[in-house]
């Protein structure tokens, strides 16, 4: 018991690490399907060591517990995760109040190697199952995050402010500071347009005498 608890420990601690290093989609498919696989040298082995994959497999389990509730608090509403977390534990409950009765008896009945090729099934199958489901919400996930990207509108242009330059002249000036010449308003459409525009000159008083 005492390597099945430290093993247990580890798992919560490294279960963060893990997700950061392999991404959230990733994590619990992973070490569903590896905790599958320890079942192998249990089904091989008659022998002491065998403690170690059933270790391992107390931190898989214990590793995936705080995965998926993060996974559920970063997704529903604040008013409704305590009862979507209430249900996931009773779910979990049930889930072992009817398998492990079940393969506790197998393995008195028949033997223990019987026990766990019936846990690898059982594993495999939730496994498959869970994974179909999993990868249609991240699937439906990036959808709607697409969705609402696509919605958004579009970013306005910046006014155009317009001065006049010490010959009479108007100068449009882009929003990022560079004089345009031009005739006020026509110089920042020109120059948006890629169209070189004509300084206009302004009539002086000489001109108008």
């Amino acid at each position: 018991m005492v390597p099945a608890f430290a093993a247990m420990s580890a798992g919560s601690l490294l279960a963060a690490p893990f997700v950061a290093r392999v991404g959230e989609r990733r994590a619990i498919p992973i070490l569903m399907f590896g905790g599958a696989f320890l079942f192998i040298p249990l089904l091989l082995f008659n022998h002491i060591s065998i403690v170690a994959p059933i270790a391992i497999l107390g931190g898989i389990h214990a590793a995936i517990r705080p995965i998926a509730t993060g996974y559920i608090n970063r997704r529903i509403r604040s008013d409704q995760r305590a009862t979507v977390l209430s249900i996931f534990e009773l779910m979990m409950a049930a889930q072992m109040a009817v398998i492990v009765p079940l393969i506790s008896a197998s393995a008195d009945v028949i033997d223990f190697r019987f026990a766990y090729a019936l846990s690898i099934g059982v594993v495999l199958t939730v496994g498959v199952v869970f994974l179909l489901y999993w990868r249609r919400s991240h699937r439906r996930e990036q959808t709607d995050a697409l969705r609402r990207i696509s919605l958004r509108p579009a970013p306005q242009a910046a006014p155009q402010a317009i001065a006049m330059a010490p010959d009479g002249t108007t100068i449009g000036v882009h929003p990022t500071g560079i004089p345009v010449p031009g005739n006020g308003v026509g110089s920042g459409s020109d120059y948006r347009n890629g169209i070189d525009a004509t300084p206009e000159r302004v009539p002086t008083r000489q001109d108008r005498s």
